[in-house]
């Protein structure tokens, strides 16, 4: 009976060295193995999709009556049936409701994540203007300090309190290498022209792993709406960044 209610216990699992230890329940008898269990099974990086707008915030609005929430929206929902396969994939919405933008990167914060791609489309009043746009941070202050704080800190660099406004500069090399990767994947795969920038953008700015802002097409231009409303062109592009994904988690 000891033996049982300890096996109860413990068939959570138990985080061990970054590996994962699975114990039987005796409950399922002696010999018994359940389906798909294994003693033995590495920890899956995480990935953080956050679809933009929701709500009463509808985003932009283009070709057919598309409204960006919707489109960003189901977008993360094939890019995260792809890489469930292989990642622990985690939305910041998954419905058509608000999420305020600092309760956007906390949540990827808390999920320590591996990686955070926030999803938005654009839009222009110059309808020839297409293709993708991807930001990274870039703090408006070249030394990344707030009006007020100190630059520095004095004893060990160890104890510096991690403000929010910094948290995103340590990963901003990592940052950029993911943008670099998206530019050369999209490139070859599907022959789209990516342009990186570097902005002080909101929902990049507390997060604590690298990061980057997907606009996966202007909803003005004809090509990138038909690209993003017509499902087989949607999931051959979600595809695509899903490869670029797993060449930078790798």
């Amino acid at each position: 009976m000891r033996l049982k209610i300890a096996f109860l216990w413990m068939r959570w699992g138990v985080r061990a060295g970054g590996i994962l230890v699975f114990c039987l329940a005796a409950a399922a008898g002696p010999g018994v193995i359940p389906a798909g269990a294994g003693l033995w099974e590495a920890q899956k990086k995480t990935l953080v999709l956050d679809p933009g707008h929701g709500g009463q915030d509808t985003g932009v609005q283009g070709l057919g009556g598309s409204v960006e929430k919707d489109v960003v929206l189901a977008f993360a929902r094939l890019m995260e049936t792809r890489l469930n396969q292989v990642y622990r994939v985690v939305l910041t919405r998954t419905d058509d409701y608000a999420v305020k933008i600092p309760m956007r990167t906390a949540a990827a914060n808390h999920e320590k994540a591996d990686l955070f791609i926030s999803i938005h489309a654009a839009a222009s009043l110059h309808p020839e203007n297409h293709g993708i746009e991807v930001f990274c941070f870039e703090a408006s202050d070249p030394h990344g300090s707030r009006e007020g704080e100190p630059s520095g800190f004095p004893g060990d660099a160890a104890q510096a309190p991690l403000f929010w406004d910094r948290l995103q500069a340590r990963h901003q090399k990592a940052s950029e290498a993911f943008a670099g990767i998206l530019k050369e994947v999209l490139g070859r795969e599907l022959k789209m022209a990516v342009r990186i920038h570097q902005a002080p953008v909101l929902i990049l700015k507390g997060a604590d792993m690298p990061a980057v802002l997907m606009e996966i097409g202007y909803l003005t231009h004809p090509q990138d709406a038909k690209r993003l409303q017509n499902p087989a062109e949607a999931a051959r592009f979600a595809d695509a960044i899903c490869d670029a994904v797993s060449d930078y988690l790798k």
